[in-house]
């Protein structure tokens, strides 16, 4: 490494220690201590299911949705920056009792979401295993109830455009 790219380094490491100083000084720790959604894990069961990637929520993600607001706040735009920030606070300032608030509120809006997946894929299920056509007159029904594998069934192009009529 060169003179240069270590000075460089050096400098671009300093300029994070800053950012980082500013960030945790500038915190409002009232504000990141407060735990989201009004305490409700349906709200934030629902959050977790529309707004995020996160299969299992912990407690440490919920308080770093604070850390995540706190950051618009002060214009800090730097991921690095509030992962370490989160970290760092979390380790340090946060409370075991405020933890285990976090924590608890994650894993009742784990259990909402687990119970959802499960009645999502039995019901999925239940679908799959219906194998009983049913009779209708008209196509669009037809198609509906029984699924596609009328289309499959008719290898004339015009019939899957215009539909059929049963008294072919």
């Amino acid at each position: 490494m060169t003179s240069i790219n270590s000075a460089q380094v050096i400098r671009n490491n300093s300029i994070y220690q800053y950012e980082l100083k500013n960030f945790l000084k500038y915190l409002n720790y009232d504000i990141i201590s407060l735990i989201p959604f009004e305490n409700d894990p349906k709200k934030v069961a629902t959050h977790v299911r529309l707004f995020t990637e996160i299969n299992i929520l912990t407690g440490k993600e919920v308080f770093k949705w604070n850390i995540e607001e706190e950051a618009k706040r002060l214009q800090v735009h730097n991921k690095r920056l509030i992962d370490s920030v989160t970290d760092i606070v979390w380790q340090s300032r946060i409370t075991c009792s405020q933890k285990q608030r976090f924590e608890s509120l994650s894993n009742g809006a784990n259990d909402i979401n687990q119970k959802m997946r499960q009645a999502v894929e039995d019901t999925r299920n239940s679908i799959s295993q219906i194998n009983v056509t049913q009779e209708t007159d008209l196509i669009l029904p037809d198609y509906f109830y029984n699924g596609t594998t009328k289309f499959n069934e008719s290898s004339n192009m015009d019939s899957l455009i215009l539909g059929y009529s049963k008294e072919y």
